[in-house]
């Protein structure tokens, strides 16, 4: 049986239920080959479902947007100033004050921009996940019914096997019996 194998690091898998179980009771050894995946399951990836869940909803990209447009707010004013005394695009303050204002209101409007793309981008991706983990899941439960069915076919098919057999074993008996009376009175008649 495979008791050493090697899996990325796993020290074998006789830990998870697949040591050596000998060729004994057919339902107990497929009992601890599924107690073996769970554990298996269980140790590897329960840790990374959990994590994966703990990521949607928790709003990361939204709040690095936020902190994006915090930062990057409120020097496209001074600039625009700037730039425009330097090339003597200003002539008076009312239009130092327009520039400034258009340049608050274009930074107001970016950050906005940014942090709403962001919220949609956290949308989908929570959406993506959740989709991801309830296909992982129906693929779990499928797998679980198929083996439900496979052992219930197993259980049918046993039983047949078992009912074909004791047919079979009378059927012998009374063909024997038969054959046994049948030779007694022939020998009676020869007698």
């Amino acid at each position: 049986m495979y008791t050493n194998l090697d899996l990325g690091g796993l020290s074998g898998m006789s830990g998870y239920g697949y040591g050596s179980y000998g060729y004994g009771d057919p339902d107990q050894t497929m009992a601890n080959i599924l107690r073996g995946q769970q554990q298996f399951r269980n140790q590897i990836y329960t840790p990374l479902e959990s994590d994966v869940i703990s990521q949607i909803g928790d709003g990361s990209l939204v709040n690095a947007a936020r902190e994006a447009a915090q930062q990057n707010l409120g020097g496209t004013a001074e600039r625009a100033t700037r730039m425009a005394s330097r090339y003597g695009g200003l002539s008076s303050p009312l239009q130092a004050a327009e520039l400034s204002r258009k340049a608050k209101l274009g930074d107001a409007t970016a950050a906005t921009g940014l942090v709403n793309n962001a919220r949609i981008a956290q949308d989908e991706r929570d959406q993506g996940l959740q989709q991801s983990m309830i296909n992982y899941y129906r693929g779990v439960q499928g797998n679980a019914m198929s083996g439900l069915s496979e052992v219930a076919n197993s259980q049918v098919s046993r039983e047949n096997a078992i009912s074909q057999a004791n047919a079979a074993r009378k059927a012998q008996q009374t063909q024997m019996v038969g054959s046994l009376a049948a030779s007694a009175l022939m020998l009676a008649f020869l007698l």
